[in-house]
């Protein structure tokens, strides 16, 4: 073999071995198209690095996803053509529009940046919550409360359907019918105007704590022992039929019970406290005050 056979043998080789590599580079200049316009592969960098971090990661992460990503690119670009075909890009409530986008843009990120720089050491916010909890004990008690069922038998003195003596008489039916035994459940779902808890026995929503319901429904309430029924009880409302299921007394509340919600609340407020720093030094020095004549001009259409 002579000298030149070795050299093109070994350059044929060097071009097979390294075919792949250079292909697979090339691959990246091969304009995205489909079938009607085209796009970059550094276009395409562009406007996923536009993304919101964890948008950015989900359409990555995924062959389809991304390929109906940059679909959805390449139809917004052919709109984007048309609109400027039409001229809408010039038009002065656009260009408005578009520089009142950029400003704010430029603001978030702006903000952005000095809320990341400013937060570079935070307080021990654990601690700062066990403080606060400690000096404020007293606030964070859980107070008295009672869970009920009742049956309601409702009165409206503007609908003689809903009148007083006929109401009274049949809540009393109601009541006879509990005190010969008929379960109160089902007598709440047969009788009940209160349609939504009706449907549940009865059954009214979580806890109810003094001060959160009507006086004569909160005092019959409050005065029962849990299991027990109450008498007719008149409100605003009509005639109750009142059960006691469950009585919790005034406690304590331990910090672990309230620790994440208090160091939740202390980060939201120190991020707060945080913005109004930065933006108060680009705060004006005065209100500003606009005569007539500049009031007019600005309303002008």
């Amino acid at each position: 073999m002579t000298i030149h056979t070795l050299a093109r043998s070994l350059s044929l080789c060097a071009i097979l071995l390294f075919a792949p590599v250079c292909n697979s580079f090339a691959g990246a200049e091969v304009p995205i198209t489909d079938g009607k316009s085209s796009v970059t592969v550094d276009e395409i960098r562009r406007e996923v690095a536009a993304l919101p971090q964890d948008i950015r990661d989900r359409i990555v992460a995924d062959r389809s996803t991304l390929g109906r990503f940059v679909g959805g690119i390449l139809q917004d670009k052919r709109v984007e053509r048309a609109a400027k075909d039409k001229g809408i890009d010039v038009r002065p409530e656009t260009r408005a529009r578009a520089d009142r986008a950029f400003r704010d843009l430029l603001i978030a990120q702006f903000m952005s940046d000095e809320m990341d720089r400013r937060s570079a050491n935070l307080p021990d916010f654990s601690a700062l919550a066990r403080e606060h909890f400690e000096v404020n004990r007293a606030k964070y008690a859980r107070p008295e409360a009672v869970r009920v069922a009742h049956i309601l038998i409702r009165v409206d003195v503007e609908d003689e359907r809903y009148a007083e003596a006929a109401m009274r008489a049949k809540a009393a039916e109601v009541l006879e019918k509990l005190r010969a035994g008929e379960d109160f459940g089902e007598l709440a779902k047969q009788f009940s105007d209160d349609k939504p808890s009706a449907g549940n026995g009865g059954q009214l929503a979580g806890w109810i704590e003094k001060g959160k319901t009507v006086p004569p429904f909160e005092r019959a309430a409050f005065s029962m022992k849990v299991g027990e029924t109450s008498d007719l009880v008149r409100t605003r409302y009509g005639f109750h039929i009142i059960k006691v299921l469950d009585h919790r007394k005034t406690s304590e509340l331990e910090f672990k019970d309230i620790e994440p919600q208090l160091i939740a609340k202390m980060k939201s407020d120190f991020q707060n406290e945080l913005k109004n720093e930065i933006t108060k030094q680009f705060a004006g020095e005065r209100p500003v005050e606009l005569n007539d004549q500049t009031f007019e001009a600005i309303r002008a259409r």
